[in-house]
């Protein structure tokens, strides 16, 4: 919900203002403003001192220090610093462009060898194919070797008889499958033949395997070897610097991190300054806080011996409706269902937050939708399990705990539908439909969709009402009127029609809905007719609740029929379970998706503003 706000000013003595300030920033529940049409002289704004801007400057400048030095530092865990900020900061300015360049270079080092290293990682599969060859034996005879990289295997014989016509048959050739399923080759021979064999290669348009250019005069095995040994000590050199920044941060990182906090809460209070007023003798603070914390800012006011400072609630003015700042607290039940809005923009002040109805509404129309206790319950046991292997407070946990309070709906509705694993129920445990039969009163199931969708549509249309005469915008309270009397007749109207034959209640609710139209015209426009088209067309969209929930049932009904007409106990079992588990997982993402779409355009649509700017606070 939103939280209610309060417009107060603070007025005290001008020596007082700092102190005032830092009580602000600690209860962090006051967001600071200027209203310049509350001074008679708005030029008297507070101007910072001479000593203020060097100590800005000051702190702007170890701030970014300390954030480039804490770019080059590995993430730990950062245990809790006893070191008072204050008593460190000459002591760290002084030290901090040292550390910086410290790591700075332990930190370019290391991308450094991890650059090297990458451009010797290309070379590790090939060594490894085969360093069951690259031996001592091999290095201390006078042997040499190419080594190639083919794509297919079929080159391999053409390749062994260019070697054997070189070499005389006095050669060997090894073979490894890569793992991108290339073939790896070797040929060994005496030094003598290394060039022949290369020239041959070449001139076949044979590449040979490329090692870097700087190993160029060393022989085959003694290039492997190199590259080898090159790797492994490059990966340790890595790890020991590595070792060298963790360390770094365990002993320094609390220490700047605290100081880090400090100087941020110092110039978030210089900013703050500008925003306040002063005479020659006091100060004026402007700002917004939650209503329920009013009096907590009195009593630490006056906790802290500022008995002087008067604290005045002002009334809240048309044009400060637009400059309300918007806070959303929701309780626990309501709080998970903030996944589904938290990337909605923020409700004006004078609108309402979306969370509660997704809350309200979203498990209503799933529960509907899917309406069976077999997956319910299923989808409540893995809901649990959710919950119980998540950590708190995380978008796992928040959705275990949505689709918990959606599944004890769906058990809901199932007993009402009389379903368990569609039929299965009534066969088993003669469970009969209580509300509706939706396999076989298709046209009611639809009526009772319609009806929800009338329901929704003329709640928003209230609501824009209600959310309008809290804005003071007369015209459009006057137009949610009139459309929601319009559209209440409409519906009226068609069940007289529809039901009766025509006469003197269908005519004057005609009349209804004639002058209420010309009504909207005159408030909204020639657009209104258009707005009326869509409402009823918004209401209408509310018929895919039976249609969803029918093409569940059905799908449960063919799983159900199958099994039992296969002949075979297990095959058949398997089939259903095969088919229901099918059902379940489109039974958990349709409706979710369309009850979601139900709330977002046709009822979201009718009242929701987007236009809210987030509260602030001054808080460390």
């Amino acid at each position: 919900m939103i939280v209610k706000m309060s417009k107060v000013r603070m007025v005290g003595p001008k020596e007082c203002s700092d102190n005032v300030l830092n009580v602000i920033q600690q209860l962090g529940c006051m967001q600071i403003e200027r209203f310049e049409e509350e001074i008679e002289s708005p030029e008297k704004r507070y101007h910072v001192t001479e000593k203020e801007i060097t100590e800005k400057v000051y702190l702007e400048e170890f701030k970014q220090n300390i954030e480039e030095l804490l770019s080059y530092l590995p993430e730990v865990e950062v245990r809790k610093s006893y070191i008072n900020p204050v008593n460190v900061l000459d002591f760290l300015k002084n030290l901090v462009g040292k550390h910086k360049e410290h790591c700075k270079n332990i930190k370019e080092e290391i991308n450094n060898l991890k650059q090297n290293l990458r451009s010797l990682e290309k070379h590790r599969s090939f060594l490894t194919a085969f360093e069951d060859i690259a031996t001592e034996d091999y290095r201390l005879l006078s042997s040499d070797a190419v080594g190639l990289i083919l794509k297919d295997k079929k080159y391999l014989e053409t390749l062994n008889s260019l070697v054997e016509e070189i070499t005389d048959n006095a050669y060997e050739v090894f073979t490894r499958t890569l793992d991108d399923k290339s073939i790896a080759v070797i040929y060994v021979f005496d030094e003598r033949f290394t060039e022949p064999v290369r020239q041959k290669l070449s001139v076949e348009n044979v590449k040979e395997y490329q090692f870097p250019e700087e190993l160029e005069s060393k022989s085959f095995f003694q290039k492997l070897a190199y590259i080898s040994d090159r790797i492994r000590n490059m990966e340790n050199e890595i790890s020991t610097k590595e070792n060298e920044l963790y360390n770094f941060a365990v002993r320094w990182l609390p220490v700047y991190q605290d100081v880090l906090n400090w100087i941020n809460a110092r110039l978030k209070l210089i900013s703050a300054k500008n925003i306040i007023y002063e005479t020659k003798y006091c100060f004026v603070i402007f700002g917004w806080l939650p209503s329920k914390d009013l009096e907590k800012l009195k009593n630490a006011i006056a906790d802290y011996c500022l008995e002087e400072i008067d604290i005045k609630e002002l009334e809240i003015t048309q044009a400060d409706l637009n400059r309300i700042p918007v806070m959303l607290h929701n309780s626990t039940y309501f709080k998970p269902f903030s996944l589904f809005t938290n990337f909605l923009p923020l409700p004006s002040y004078t609108s309402f937050d979306p969370t509660i109805f997704i809350g309200i509404f979203l498990p209503i129309f799933f529960g509907m939708i899917l309406g069976d206790m077999g997956y319910g319950i299923t989808i409540l046991i893995i809901s649990l399990a959710m919950i119980f292997w998540s950590k708190p407070d995380t978008a796992l946990s928040d959705a275990g705990k949505i689709f918990s309070v959606c599944a004890v709906y769906t058990i809901i509705f199932g007993f009402l539908y009389g379903e368990f694993f569609g039929s299965l129920g009534r066969h088993v445990f003669g469970l009969k439909p209580i509300l509706v039969d939706r396999e076989e009163e298709i046209l009611t199931t639809a009526y009772l969709a319609v009806s929800i969708g009338v329901f929704h549509v003329l709640l928003g249309l209230v609501l824009n009402g209600i959310s309008s005469i809290r804005s003071k915008n007369l015209k459009s309270f006057g137009t949610s009127v009139a459309m929601t009397i319009l559209i209440a007749a409409s519906v009226v109207l068609f069940v007289v029609l529809f039901k009766w034959e025509e006469g003197l209640l269908s005519m004057s609710l005609i009349w209804i809905i004639v002058g209420l139209t010309i009504v909207l015209i005159i408030l909204g426009g020639l657009i209104a007719p258009l707005d009326i088209l869509t409402s009823m067309g918004n209401i209408i969209s509310y018929v895919r609740i039976m249609a969803i929930g029918l093409a569940s049932v059905m799908l449960a009904h063919v799983a159900n029929m199958l099994s039992g007409k296969v002949g075979n106990i297990f095959l058949g079992i398997f089939i259903a379970v095969l088919l229901h588990l099918l059902n379940l997982l489109l039974g958990v993402f349709s409706p979710t998706i369309h009850s979601l779409r139900l709330n977002y355009v046709e009822f979201f649509g009718k009242f929701l503003e987007s236009e809210g700017k987030g509260f602030k606070p001054l808080k460390k």
